[in-house]
């Protein structure tokens, strides 16, 4: 039930929810991700992996739980 709570929570995102066991036809959806039972996501947690993909190149987003906001590396 509390993991139903936290993905219900996310803000500004379309967002549907499977179970990792449920077969997933991968080609319906253009963004696809896991969410743990045991991790606390915060409301914003979803949007903030789709906006990378706004203002960036990649084809793979991930998000660190170390409470840093940002990480910046230095010129060299």
């Amino acid at each position: 039930m509390k993991f139903y709570f936290l993905f219900d929570r996310q803000l500004n995102v379309n967002a549907e929810l499977k179970s990792i066991k449920e077969h997933i036809e991968l080609s319906k959806y253009d963004f696809v991700t896991f969410m743990a039972e045991d991790i606390m996501y915060e409301e914003y947690y979803l949007e903030d992996l789709l906006t990378a993909f706004k203002y960036t190149d990649v084809e793979f987003v991930t998000k660190n739980n170390d409470m840093k906001i940002h990480h910046y590396t230095k010129r060299v």
